[in-house]
């Protein structure tokens, strides 16, 4: 029931660590996995990709409350099974909203909290009309200032679906609708500004504007249509289908003062800089199918054989809104530029029981990416980027049942991940990334503890990286490294001594490190001009924002535990070790 985005509740799993641009985890947020950046943990609605084509990246944000629709979310570590889209690269969450509710239910929601925080959602669900139909839906309104100044945040969202079933046969369609305006804060707040408390809530964003400050907006909406099919073609042979159409539309804008009128096709009679407010545009389209055939080739032995195909479409520009001028001239635009991304898969899974004990998995997907960007851009003048990929990805994973309640697994996986947009735009050489991720565990559960022990080692070629320089327009650039990894010990422990008292607690321990890294940095006069650019060398050195030590534990009491009323006291610590 929290209105926090879908990070911060799941904030509490092994090996995760977050972020909040507004700081109370309403609005924009972030995820790490294992210090595993969010463009390369592929997010999963119902088995399709969330992840934004071009960036990679997932912004919950457009889908507010999502979580009040959600049935049961899995988070994969290191060996992940294959999935069509983008992002995965040793790290997935799967969100399923799809079960079926067969009890006819209204309810309510309400929360208040700090900084303004008001949150209300009404959900529907029918049960069963007739024998063969089920309705769902949900309405959620979020509000909030935020922690840092100006990073308030309205957001609304929608929920329909509508399930039909029919013999051996399955019909589902399902619409998400979100809308977010949001106050940016994305700049982030100097490290030195904790220690001052009249500081430490500071929004650079609109502070070009003289007090009082501007409010730099982002607005956006998303609408997402999700078709189902699932049929029993024979008696051991399934087929399923998934189609999906995303359109998204928004804009982020900023105040920016003693602008140069040249660069936005602005023209006057006597001024060339001026204050204005300008809008970045973004208008995009996402198709994506999915179809497998899910085989029981005997008692032992099943399998899966899959195609997946989609097609992705952004449109960028740029608006100015105004410019504190009169009798000026301007263009529609200043920018404008559009980016396609098709993607063509194809994934085979094997799953073989040797006997009571002992399983294995075989798992392979290859996949052909190409980008195609072409117009202006506001950074990069003139574009016309061409570029494809062919990408493998086998697996391979095993468990043994020592006991019952013992379990051994094993997980070996090699992945290939193209690089995005932004990477292609920067660097013209830039290569695609390369991981190879090994996992042994043991895992033992009875009725009353649930205890895990994982280690872990994920080895890098070609990773993109900071490499600490700024370009001719002054922007951070990633670079391949060569040689990079990722290794740790997980663990972790839900253990209830009593009815109504549990401990929940986790608890990684990793190193994160490039080898032979050569770090660019630039030295710059007073008007912050770059005069040179320093080389320091690294025999290791650790990756950016890759804590060595994520720990966390959560003690509950549950003083009423029925049916009908639930009450519950609970207290949680994390902590989270130095991020570079």
């Amino acid at each position: 029931d929290s209105p926090q985005d879908m990070p911060y509740l799941l904030s509490h799993a092994i090996s995760l660590s977050t972020q909040s641009d507004a700081g109370n985890g309403i609005g924009y947020t972030g995820i790490r996995i294992r210090g595993i950046d969010p463009s390369h943990i592929q997010i999963n609605l119902n088995g399709i990709p969330f992840n934004d084509a071009e960036s990679a990246l997932s912004f919950f944000v457009d889908i507010p409350d999502i979580a009040s629709s959600t049935e049961d979310i899995a988070i994969s570590r290191g060996y992940v099974a294959s999935r069509a889209g983008a992002g995965n690269f040793g790290s997935s969450i799967d969100i399923n909203m799809n079960k079926l509710r067969t009890k006819k239910h209204l309810l309510a929601k309400s929360n208040i909290g700090s900084y303004k925080l008001f949150k209300s959602s009404l959900l529907y669900n029918s049960g069963q009309l007739g024998q063969n139909y089920f309705l769902e839906g949900r309405v959620s309104l979020i509000r909030s200032n935020g922690y840092i100044e100006r990073s308030n945040s309205n957001l609304k969202s929608l929920f329909l679906s509508a399930t039909k079933l029919m013999g051996h046969s399955s019909y589902k369609v399902n619409i998400l609708h979100g809308v977010e305006t949001t106050g940016q804060a994305w700049n982030g707040v100097p490290e030195a500004y904790n220690y001052i408390d009249s500081l430490r809530r500071f929004n650079f964003a609109g502070s070009e504007k003289t007090v009082p400050f501007y409010n730099d907006i982002d607005h956006y909406r998303q609408s997402h249509i999700q078709f189902f099919f699932q049929t029993k073609i024979a008696k051991k042979v399934h087929f399923n289908n998934t189609i999906n159409y995303t359109f998204g539309k928004g804009f982020y804008e900023n105040y920016k003062s003693n602008e140069n009128l040249s660069y936005y096709n602005i023209s006057h009679p006597s001024e060339s800089h001026a204050d204005l407010i300008r809008q970045k545009w973004l208008q995009n389209n996402f198709l994506f199918t999915n179809n497998f055939i899910d085989i029981d080739l005997s008692k032992n032995l099943s399998g899966i054989v899959g195609i997946s195909a989609s097609y992705y479409q952004g449109h960028h520009f740029g608006k100015v809104k105004e410019v504190y001028l009169k009798d000026i001239t301007k263009a529609n635009t200043y920018y404008n530029n559009t980016g396609k991304k098709s993607e063509l898969g194809a994934y085979f899974k094997l799953n073989y029981l040797l006997n009571r004990k002992l399983s294995l998995g075989f798992d392979i997907q290859n996949r052909y990416v190409q980008h195609f960007i072409n117009g202006t851009h506001d950074v990069y003048d003139n574009l016309l980027v061409s570029h494809s990929n062919l990408l493998w990805n086998p697996k391979f994973y095993g468990n043994y049942k020592i006991s019952p309640n013992w379990h051994l697994n094993l997980g070996l996986a090699y992945y290939e991940r193209e690089p995005y947009r932004d990477d292609l735009l920067r660097n013209p050489n830039v290569t695609k990334e390369k991981l190879f991720s090994f996992d042994i565990g043991s895992k033992y559960i009875n009725n009353k503890v649930n205890c895990l022990l994982n280690l872990y080692n994920m080895t890098y070629r070609d990773q993109l990286v900071l490499d600490g320089q700024i370009n001719e327009v002054g922007e951070a650039t990633r670079i391949n490294v060569k040689k990079s990894f990722r290794k740790g010990i997980e663990t972790s422990i839900n253990y209830a001594p009593l009815k109504k008292l549990s401990l929940n607690a986790n608890a990684t321990l990793s190193l994160n490190k490039i080898i032979n890294f050569i770090e660019s940095v630039s030295v710059f006069d007073t008007d912050f001009n770059v005069i040179e650019i320093e080389k320091n060398k690294y025999s290791k050195t650790t990756i950016a924002s890759s804590p060595s030590a994520i720990c966390y534990v959560m003690v509950i009491y549950n003083i009423v535990n029925s049916k009908e009323f639930n009450w519950s006291i609970s207290s949680n610590y994390k902590y989270v070790s130095l991020q570079y």
